[in-house]
């Protein structure tokens, strides 16, 4: 969104196809629906842990393993669905980091996002 304001072509320098970009507005879309959907889950969670009532019969625990199932089954989702060609070129950019070392060529979006991954590193301890 900060980009756009400032009139700076992303596409270009990131070489994103414009077609197929998810854009920011169906990305907060997107972002969204997940916080909706963790929120849900927390709270049943939370309900299940303090007052012990089971709404669906399943142990408290079962709440956070359903949650990262959704987030893998929602990577994982087939053709034609939950945005494949944006998770399409994400994996694929994923894929050119990891043989980057062995690679002929690094273009600017792999290093752009090597370096919030190695960022994230720092966070996630």
């Amino acid at each position: 969104f900060i980009w756009k304001e400032f009139s700076v072509n992303y596409p270009f320098i990131m070489a994103i196809n414009p077609h197929t970009e998810l854009g920011y507005d169906r990305c907060f879309r997107l972002a969204s629906y997940m916080t909706l959907i963790f929120l849900v889950n927390f709270g049943l969670f939370l309900g299940a842990i303090r007052t012990g009532y089971q709404p669906f019969g399943l142990p408290f625990h079962f709440y956070p393993m359903g949650m990262l199932l959704f987030g893998f089954l929602a990577l994982l989702a087939p053709k034609g669905t939950f945005h494949f060609k944006s998770r399409r070129y994400f994996f694929s950019t994923l894929g050119r980091i990891v043989i980057a070392p062995f690679g002929p060529e690094v273009r600017f979006i792999d290093n752009y996002i090597a370096d919030v991954l190695t960022s994230l590193a720092v966070f996630l301890r």
